[in-house]
């Protein structure tokens, strides 16, 4: 695939019908575009990210850039690099927004670490569920896995508690 390649198929494109909202792209246009993306992923900046995360943004750079053909001035013979600045900017995009979500679930982590080290002390957590805790929260991902097990683990210290909760309020009334 060369720029004039992409050039020529947006010019079809653009040629396929005056108005825009009825143009659709051909099947070659749009896998220029995955190619675009795809290999976009493969720079070096974004080989630590998993296959997951990496599906995610080049479908996300392929939604955008199909939205912004419209858009593209045809004064300038260039249109590789604005489709690669499109998924330069919705990997920055997704990849914030992926940090914001995993520094706030860090964040309860340890919080709910902290307020359980204070307030229950008579309670015996698990020594390997602490360190667990402590581990992630100085990691680069929590895991869907590590995830479900933080609930699980969260739900049988509050489940504790309401068990104590309950006899404690029990004798009180006796």
């Amino acid at each position: 695939m060369s720029n004039t390649d992409l050039l020529e198929e947006l010019k079809k494109w653009r040629d396929s019908s005056p108005d825009p909202k009825k143009r659709v792209p051909s099947e070659y246009l749009g896998k220029m575009i995955l190619d675009i993306a795809t290999h976009y992923m493969g720079h070096p900046d974004y080989v630590r990210y998993s296959r997951e995360i990496k599906e995610d943004i080049i479908s996300n750079s392929c939604i955008r850039c199909l939205n912004a053909l419209p858009k593209y001035n045809f004064a300038f013979n260039n249109p590789f690099a604005y489709f690669t600045q499109i998924c330069w900017s919705c990997a920055m995009t997704y990849l914030k927004d992926y940090y914001k979500d995993l520094n706030f679930k860090r964040q309860l982590v340890k919080e709910n670490l902290e307020r359980a080290q204070e307030e229950m002390p008579t309670i015996n957590i698990d020594k390997s569920y602490m360190n667990f805790l402590k581990m992630m929260i100085g990691s680069e991902q929590i895991t869907e896995a590590d995830a479900k097990f933080l609930k699980r683990q969260k739900d049988a210290i509050i489940q504790e508690i309401r068990s104590e909760t309950r006899t404690s309020d029990d004798e009180e009334d006796e």
